[in-house]
């Protein structure tokens, strides 16, 4: 990896790339001769670009064609001071290689500048092999959603239980400060809100904010802890185009975390699925997920434990739209977040699950 930062699409010469991909596995002789790089599409916190890549002579066997060039955005600015970058930076370059076939994109190049906060990414360019997801805010299709259930299974049951959690690999959560954190931003979110959030809304957050301290009892060890996504909803993934593939690839790494496993699995259903769609389809999914995680090799972690920890981070997701607003993303995008999670929280008995801890 290397120590420069790009600062823009059009930084990426053919010098610089061919030195890129040199130090890949059978790319030693490799020599660009042209780069070309499309007009990058609107993010809100992030600049994503493809790169067009012409050869001189023969490339080797597995040189690409197209590479994704993900960097930081001029036009972000966060109300708290958290700027995007170092996370996906450290998941690419530290943690992604020390997995074993990790269903993420092929990384090339990764650099995090912290004087200036700046960060790129070079990656595997998956259009051919695979597409998006479809149409936001659409769920996928339940085939789908079980195969995604596999995929996390998949990648959950790689770092299960990991000696190296919360020492070499991220850290356990600080769930005093994070307590705090929320209760903060809930008072700037419910004064925001005024009368459009009503009485028993205020004393429910306000009820399971307080009750934060309580999950420091499923934290006492890193016993069935694993490095989730953090920011699992489904138009963070690439579908195969191959019919009858399940090699679904994971994106946008920033929010990884150590956590248990039912945080991703939340943060997919109760955070961005309407109540219809969650109730039919959220048990037997978490049972979905629970067999493919035993076929993964991962004992002594029951069905009713995942349930568990499943309204537990329904808990914690309530962060996620507080978290929002106080970035002042659009409403259209925290509002049915915040009423999503609601509305799971009293679905699910979210509080009994906090009280059990006590």
């Amino acid at each position: 990896m290397t120590g420069t930062v790009l600062k823009r699409p059009e930084d990426v010469t053919p010098g610089w790339l061919t030195e890129v991909l040199r130090r890949r596995p059978g790319l030693a002789g490799v020599r660009v001769a042209s780069v070309s790089v499309s007009e990058p599409p609107p993010r809100i916190v992030s600049v994503v670009a493809r790169l067009g890549i012409a050869y001189g002579g023969e490339p080797p066997r597995g040189a690409p064609r197209r590479l994704i060039l993900k960097m930081t955005s001029e036009t972000w600015k966060s109300a708290s001071g958290w700027t995007p970058g170092l996370g996906e930076v450290t998941f690419y370059r530290d943690i992604a290689p020390a997995m074993t076939d990790p269903p993420v994109p092929r990384c090339y190049d990764a650099a995090f500048e912290p004087e200036t906060r700046r960060f790129h990414l070079l990656l595997e360019d998956l259009s051919d092999s695979h597409r998006e997801s479809g149409d936001w805010p659409l769920p996928p299709t339940t085939a789908e959603c079980e195969h995604i259930m596999e995929t996390f299974a998949r990648l959950h049951a790689s770092m299960w239980g990991d000696p190296r959690l919360g020492n070499d690999i991220g850290q356990l959560p600080n769930l005093d400060r994070i307590g705090l954190d929320v209760a903060e931003a809930f008072v700037a979110f419910a004064d925001r809100l005024d009368d459009r959030l009503s009485g028993e809304r205020r004393e429910r957050c306000e009820r399971v904010i307080a009750a934060y301290p309580r999950l420091k009892r499923r934290f006492a060890s890193t016993r069935d802890l694993t490095l989730t996504h953090g920011d699992a909803h489904v138009w963070n993934l690439f579908y195969p185009r191959e019919e009858g593939s399940r090699d679904i690839r994971i994106i946008d790494w920033e929010n990884w975390r150590v956590r248990p496993a039912a945080w991703d699995l939340a943060y997919m259903m109760a955070v961005h699925w309407y109540p219809e769609r969650r109730r039919a389809l959220e048990d037997r999914l978490l049972r979905h997920y629970h067999r493919a995680l035993v076929v993964q090799g991962v004992r002594d972690y029951d069905i009713a434990a995942l349930r568990r920890d499943y309204r537990l981070a329904v808990v914690t997701h309530l962060h996620v739209p507080l978290w929002q607003a106080r970035e002042s993303l659009p409403a259209a995008q925290w509002w049915p977040n915040f009423e999503r999670v609601m509305l799971a929280l009293e679905d699910l008995d979210c509080e009994a699950a906090l009280r059990d801890l006590a």
